[in-house]
């Protein structure tokens, strides 16, 4: 018996192309599951990463919104939590400078408060009363002060600034200044 070639290698043929549809259905199916799964790992990231940006610029009222229970749900508890601590301990120090600023800046003294370059950081408004030269001056010329102090109590002054250097707590020392005015 003779059968023809096509139609001995149809159930073949048919076979083939069954299983490469399948295959081409399984693999289409794999894709978008993957993409679906890539999407729930990486919005949550995302969001995570925004949050994160948006705490790093100053911005502690942003608060991340996952509700999930796992690691990444954690992590965005975390991170709320974080800048709800950020917030309290920016308003806090906030109250702290305004009650200093208060005090020193209706204080008799002279209060200035110098960094570790020299610099000024705040000077209080009483240094115009005594010295005739406004905070602003101070902060834009840190030898100024020098300059101001009397000659024959640079030395005092400046043992006084070596050892507030070494120490925390050094008392207070009285000098002369010239004024703008040239008084003593």
């Amino acid at each position: 018996t003779e059968i023809d070639q096509g139609e001995a290698f149809a159930p073949v043929f048919a076979l083939q192309k069954a299983i490469l549809s399948m295959t081409l259905f399984i693999a289409v199916l794999a894709t978008i599951s993957m993409i679906f799964i890539a999407r729930t790992i990486t919005r949550p990231l995302e969001a995570l990463t925004i949050s994160a940006e948006q705490i790093g610029e100053g911005n502690l009222d942003y608060r991340i919104r996952l509700d999930r229970r796992d690691e990444i749900g954690k992590l965005a508890r975390t991170l709320n939590s974080m800048a709800e601590k950020l917030t309290r301990t920016s308003t806090d120090l906030q109250f702290t400078k305004e009650h200093y600023r208060t005090v020193a800046d209706f204080t008799y003294n002279w209060e200035y408060w110098i960094d570790p370059n020299g610099n000024y950081i705040y000077t209080s408004p009483s240094c115009e009363r005594i010295s005739g030269y406004r905070p602003p001056e101070f902060q834009q010329d840190s030898k100024l002060l020098e300059r101001l102090i009397h000659p024959e109590d640079r030395t005092v002054v400046a043992q006084h600034f070596q050892m507030h250097l070494a120490k925390d707590e050094i008392p207070p020392i009285k000098f002369r200044i010239r004024t703008r005015a040239g008084e003593e």
